[in-house]
């Protein structure tokens, strides 16, 4: 098993099936931007004014690791990690 140090993910790098697996990390959660903007995680104790402050706010997880092949997009440069990169073995 390894486990991503950016989104705590953990996954086998290759499945059942011989299949190899390549990590991505997901969006944020509204409970993690919640969080982040030191609001209760719990969406039902906020007033709607900071639920739509957490509905607007980027989901873009800080350092994300994307381990699949890039494709042509300028913003997609940069995020093809080396095999291991960013995980620890759990």
């Amino acid at each position: 098993m390894v486990k991503c140090v950016t989104c705590g993910g953990v996954y086998v790098s290759v499945l059942a099936d011989g299949t190899r697996y390549f990590h991505a990390c997901p969006p944020l959660t509204d409970v993690e931007v919640s969080t982040a903007l030191s609001l209760d995680p719990d969406a039902t104790k906020q007033t709607p004014a900071q639920r739509a402050t957490v509905a607007a706010a980027s989901r873009v997880r800080p350092g994300a690791r994307d381990e699949n092949v890039p494709s042509t997009k300028s913003d997609d440069v940069g995020k093809l990690k080396a095999i291991g990169a960013g995980t620890v073995v759990v």
